[in-house]
């Protein structure tokens, strides 16, 4: 699997939320993410909560996250830009590049 999230954001998944189990404890094995670092690409893109799209994605941007992502060879790929349940306008633009 690929991920593909806004730029800045590709460890989100690795982070996960405060609600983990052992929440405290230093020495608490994490578990493994979903897709491994070299898997997730970020692209340069961003939404407000309002849906507001303050940056769109140029096409050098989508056309270097195409050859990326082509590169890796994906079997399958996540998609996932923050605030895109507000306007998914740039998750279109990702998906139809």
């Amino acid at each position: 699997m690929r991920f593909v999230t806004t730029e800045g954001f590709e460890d989100s998944i690795e982070i996960g939320r405060q609600a983990r189990p052992k929440l405290y404890d230093f020495f608490f094995d994490a578990i493994e993410p979903l897709v491994p670092r070299g898997l997730r690409f970020g692209v340069a893109e961003r939404t407000d909560k309002d849906g507001i799209v303050l940056a769109r994605p140029s096409a050098a941007e989508l056309q270097r996250l195409s050859s990326q992502i082509k590169k890796a060879q994906p079997d399958a790929i996540a998609l996932s830009l923050l605030f895109s349940f507000a306007n998914p306008e740039n998750e279109r633009a990702v998906v139809s590049h």
